[in-house]
C-alpha cells in the first residue's frame, strides 16, 4: 500500500490494546497527520502482505507425479 493512499472502505474489526500501545499509536498517527484508524489499517494490511510473501518461499513445490509423491517407491 502507498503510504499515502486511504485504504478501502471495509469492514470494520475491534480490537483491544494496552493503554501505552495506544498512546503510542496516537503519537506515530498525528506525527504522519493521519488518523490512527489509517495507521492501523496500514500496518494490518503491510502485516498480512509480508505473511503472505513468506508463505509462498516457504510453500513446497508443487509434484508432478500425481499422487503427491506418495506412489511407488522406486523400487516398483
Amino acid at each position: 500500500m502507498n503510504d499515502n493512499e486511504m485504504p478501502a472502505k471495509g469492514e470494520s474489526v475491534q480490537t483491544y490494546v494496552p493503554l501505552e500501545i495506544k498512546k503510542k499509536l496516537e503519537d506515530w498517527a498525528q506525527e504522519e497527520e493521519r488518523s490512527i484508524s489509517f495507521l492501523v489499517a496500514k500496518l494490518i494490511t503491510e502485516a498480512v502482505e509480508a505473511r503472505e510473501a513468506q508463505h509462498k518461499k516457504t510453500a513446497p513445490e508443487p509434484s508432478t507425479g500425481g499422487r503427491g509423491g506418495r506412489g511407488k517407491n522406486k523400487d516398483g
